[in-house]
């Protein structure tokens, strides 16, 4: 299949490949298409002798649709900020941290919503590093094998900066993400579930 151009709302978007986390035991390591879009740029200009703040550069959300995009923006940040109204209730006394509350509110994205994400991609590295790895051509005298380390190397240069993000926001939210964790595993053993195993490290070059 060749990278897809999507033509939507009169803009056309070039598709990313991407690859499905080990998460997804059916499909890890399988190659999709999907459109990664580019955050508008905040500029500040002049008007009527006031500094205000406008966007810039929106032609993707344009092309993904403002209202179709708000409202996802707005079911996700809705699931972000029940977790963190429960992320401040004592589980012991019921007592819900209001100053605590304020502060999570504030730095919603920088948290735990974040390793989820970082998680997810590590995932989908790891995936793809494995099926280099596999592949027949890997370790041998050839051409094939060449480029095979050529992208084993890309993809581990991805992976580093990633870890040690994870590593930053864990050390900063460790308290809230072993609590979510706890509420997590809590939910899946009353479901009668297993909790699903962490990620596993990346294959190294």
């Amino acid at each position: 299949m060749q990278t897809p151009v999507i033509t939507r709302n009169g803009l056309d978007k070039t598709f990313e490949q991407d690859n499905f986390g080990k998460r997804s035991k059916d499909h890890a390591g399988t190659a999709f298409y999907t459109p990664v879009l580019k955050a508008p740029l905040v500029r500040e200009i002049e008007l009527d002798g006031k500094t205000q703040k406008v966007l810039t550069d929106i032609e993707d959300f344009i092309w993904g649709g403002v209202e179709d995009l708000t409202n996802s923006i707005n079911t996700s940040l809705r699931r972000q900020f029940a977790e963190i109204y429960l992320d401040n209730v004592d589980e012991k006394t019921g007592v819900f941290n209001e100053e605590q509350w304020k502060i999570d509110a504030a730095d919603f994205a920088a948290g735990v919503e974040r390793l989820s994400a970082i998680e997810d991609k590590l995932d989908a590295l790891a995936a793809e590093q494995v099926s280099i790895v596999d592949d027949p051509n890997f370790g041998e005298d050839n051409a094939e094998n060449t480029a095979l380390q050529e992208r084993l190397k890309a993809l581990n240069s991805r992976v580093k900066p990633l870890r040690v993000t994870r590593a930053t926001i864990e050390a900063k939210y460790k308290a809230r993400a072993e609590k979510r964790a706890a509420r997590k595993a809590a939910e899946l053993k009353a479901a009668g579930s297993k909790p699903v195993e962490a990620n596993a490290e990346p294959v190294a070059a």
